[in-house]
């Protein structure tokens, strides 16, 4: 299933579209608020892009819906994701 709302290889801003599996959640354990993520995924698509750690790949920590996002956009068959890495954070 492709994410409606990305094309691959978009770019605007700093935020780019890139495949599902090449960033990585930074927990590896499923956030309580998955099943939630994939209602509001399924209906509006994704609008806020994902934090990611430019060295590691990586989702940072102290975005509060990387995980939650790239979890129920697995779940959901996406292939794409929008992405803003950046160097900020330290892991």
């Amino acid at each position: 299933m492709v994410n409606t709302t990305t094309v691959e290889g978009y770019e605007r801003d700093g935020i780019q579209v890139v495949p599902i599996d090449s960033v990585k959640p930074w927990s590896s354990s499923r956030p309580w608020a998955t099943y939630k993520m994939k209602k509001v995924l399924e209906k509006q698509g994704q609008i806020i892009p994902l934090q990611v750690n430019k060295q590691s790949n990586h989702t940072y920590f102290l975005d509060p819906w990387g995980d939650e996002i790239w979890y129920a956009a697995k779940d959901l068959g996406w292939d794409t994701l929008l992405v803003l890495f950046n160097e900020r954070y330290e892991e």
